[in-house]
């Protein structure tokens, strides 16, 4: 028998979350004479042993009724075995260690078919290598490619006033008039869920010139201000108006059970449901962190954003604030604990291109992906009416061989800054072999500039 045959049978076994462990095995079990004329459970002279040989697959079985089986899979057929009843021989075949045990006495034989139908309420989280690498040759259904993807969280940061909400507004502008792309990148359509910190004067501020029209007149997006009041009951079970302050609450309304509804009415009553995108402006100001640096706080509630996408298949488009840079700076690091960032599965910034905070350039940074290979940064200007377009021409430079090297220098420092977060610039000055503690300054303040934490590579 050709191992072809055992395709269906090694798929069923995979599919419980078991090991394939294929086998050889020889059974001897009784053979009744077919011209005794007496029932098949007849035991007379006319009994002989036989020697049968299975190839297969065995795995514990898994039906409610068989606590103490073991199911041997071969091309057609479910054998069922007492538990653990192989033995290696030295011919490297597997016999069964208890010759009572015949497999007309237990009933053995079952379809593979009827088998793998009795087993279909059966299902394992364990997947083979295999099916894991089957599943990432799927596309990734992108609604911006490649920041944006259902079921998954997007993280954006930039400094206050960078324009971090006015580039959500050219992203579904763009979306709504029905372009295929923005700033040069394929976007799909999608039905936007936008919970909003900012006052309504804000929204019009950055809509009001004549390239916005799609986004004011279109229908594909529902705004939930930040405190909105909706119908709720008091104690007593009496109708009240209660308005929304908490991100998840057992006791009444939350932002979290209003995206689920919204998320239900669409797909109920949609002809064509679109996907969803839900925008969150801000992070800090809906989930309402305890403490935004505290990493158990930070990673609880990003979960939280994690298993919203997840469950719903809505794409996550959460933007967060950075860090104040120092005098004379522009670039900035995002605000907070680390699990800001560990926590999603795309992580932007948007940067200033100089440290005159009127000037327009940008630069939008893919700083962590998982769904894709990494992306040079995007070169950006905004208009006179809060227009994104790509900059022509930005005023990034290319390194000298002396500032790689420089670059090199100063993350071995950083590293170290990192590994010991109280020792003093003098004496990691000293420990380093540096000359001076002014060197350690510069290093961290240049990381500091360029966005680095805890994830940042090693030099070289």
């Amino acid at each position: 028998m050709s191992t072809t045959d055992l395709t269906k049978a090694k798929e069923i076994i995979n599919r419980l979350g078991m090991p394939a462990l294929s086998a050889e095995v020889s059974v001897e079990r009784n053979s009744h004479s077919s011209t005794c004329p007496r029932d098949d459970q007849c035991v007379c002279d006319s009994d002989y042993p036989e020697v049968i040989t299975l190839q297969g697959y065995h795995a514990p079985c898994v039906l409610g009724d068989h606590a103490n089986c073991q199911v041997f899979l071969t091309s057609n057929t479910a054998h069922h075995f007492p538990r653990n009843p192989f033995t290696r021989q030295e011919d490297g075949r597997f016999g069964v260690d208890n010759p009572e045990h015949y497999l007309r006495e237990i009933s053995p034989e079952q379809g593979l078919l009827h088998y793998e139908q009795e087993t279909k309420t059966f299902g394992s989280p364990w997947l083979t290598t295999a099916a894991v690498l089957k599943q990432a040759e799927r596309p990734v259904p992108w609604l911006w490619e490649p920041y944006i993807a259902p079921g998954a969280l997007t993280v954006l940061y930039a400094d206050t006033d960078a324009g971090k909400s006015t580039l959500v507004c050219n992203l579904l502008n763009r979306m709504f008039a029905g372009e295929a792309d923005f700033l040069g990148l394929p976007l799909s359509p999608a039905l936007v869920l936008y919970l909003m910190e900012d006052p309504p004067i804000a929204l019009k501020w950055r809509t009001e010139s004549a390239p916005f029209s799609a986004l004011r007149n279109s229908d594909h997006v529902r705004w939930f201000r930040q405190g909105t009041v909706v119908p709720g009951t008091d104690k007593e079970g009496k109708a009240i108006p209660v308005r929304v302050t908490e991100w998840n609450s057992e006791s009444g309304p939350s932002y979290i059970s209003w995206l689920h509804e919204a998320i239900k009415q669409h797909r109920e009553s949609a002809l064509s449901p679109l996907p969803i995108l839900i925008i969150i402006d801000t992070i800090t100001t809906f989930l309402g962190f305890e403490d935004g640096n505290s990493s158990t706080d930070v990673a609880e509630a990003m979960r939280e954003l994690g298993l919203l996408a997840d469950t719903t298949g809505a794409a996550i488009l959460a933007l967060h604030h950075a860090r104040r840079p120092r005098d004379g700076k522009y670039r900035v690091n995002y605000m907070g604990s680390a699990q800001f960032k560990a926590q999603c599965e795309v992580f932007l910034s948007l940067q200033r291109q100089t440290s005159n905070r009127n000037n327009r350039q940008r630069s939008l940074e893919l700083e962590k992906t998982r769904l894709s290979e990494h992306k040079d940064p995007l070169p950006l200007a905004l208009t006179e009416e809060k227009v994104y377009e790509i900059d022509p021409d930005p005023p990034m430079k290319p390194k000298g061989t002396g500032e790689y090297e420089r670059e090199a220098r100063y993350r071995v420092i950083w590293k170290a800054k990192q590994n010991f977060p109280d020792m003093s610039n003098r004496a990691l000055a000293t420990m380093l072999q540096e000359t001076d503690d002014k060197v350690i300054k510069r290093a961290l303040d240049y990381g500091e500039e360029h966005g680095w934490d805890e994830e940042t590579p090693d030099a070289g």
